[in-house]
């Protein structure tokens, strides 16, 4: 188990990360939920340098594939990536990918559009987790940003 108390990040005079606390238990998909620009991603990777045995999964990564390998006509049909069922599907299936892969806790930094899509993936993903004997913990940051 990892707890974390007060866990800032600063660059320079901008404060990225601002007092989180947290506890993230050995062997957990641990997802962190945010707005662009809140943190998610500098926590994950403060996360990952604490953390034994822990990866950095950013979905963000699959979006911009698909962005790449599907044809133009199918991706102006959609506001987003977020809003294509593949990416979603994608999203899953490599997360289980990387667990079976890997071991160890995955932290996922992620924005999602919508609240099927949230349920949709956490669904999957703790699917994912009991299947591999661990939890799925979404996280909502709170404390990231200036805000």
């Amino acid at each position: 188990m990892l707890q974390a108390i007060s866990l800032t990040k600063q660059y320079g005079d901008h404060t990225a990360l601002r007092q989180l606390d947290l506890t993230v238990e050995k062997g957990e998909i641990f997802c962190l939920l945010g707005q662009n620009g809140a943190g998610k991603t500098t926590t994950a990777h403060e996360l990952i340098e604490l953390i034994p045995n822990s990866t950095l999964f950013d979905p963000e990564v699959i979006g911009g594939a698909l962005e790449r390998l599907l044809p133009p006509k199918r991706l102006a049909e959609v506001g987003d990536f977020q809003d294509l069922p593949i990416w979603r599907r994608l999203v899953i299936d490599t997360a289980a990918a990387m667990l079976a892969e890997l071991g160890g806790t995955l932290v996922v930094p992620m924005t999602l559009l919508r609240q099927e899509y949230r349920d949709e993936i956490f669904g999957g993903l703790a699917a994912v987790a009991y299947r591999s004997g661990m939890s799925c913990s979404p996280r909502r940051k709170r404390s990231c940003g200036n805000t």
